[in-house]
């Protein structure tokens, strides 16, 4: 299983709820065998301080929410003052 850390990021920042590890495990399509792994990579992310973890359920943390929409408006701003055209 490859690192998954940024996709699992932006995933808990989409779905704005808590989701279990089997409910992140599904919607990445892993199998039940990775489950451990997957679990390790969450651990990790807690130890960066980048998500919480309450009970069983993972869920991101607010400041990084806001870091998040604002690299993705950049990236928009970015794909669109390329694609724009001096006349």
């Amino acid at each position: 299983m490859k690192s998954n850390k940024k996709i699992i990021l932006r995933m808990l920042e989409k779905h704005e709820n808590s989701m279990s590890a089997k409910q992140i495990r599904a919607v990445l399509g892993l199998k039940k065998s990775a489950t451990p792994k997957l679990k390790a990579e969450l651990q990790k992310l807690i130890k960066a301080k980048k998500i919480k973890k309450q009970g069983t359920h993972y869920f991101i943390i607010e400041n990084l929410k806001v870091k998040i929409k604002e690299n993705v408006q950049n990236e928009s701003i970015m794909e669109i003052s390329s694609k724009t055209y001096i006349k």
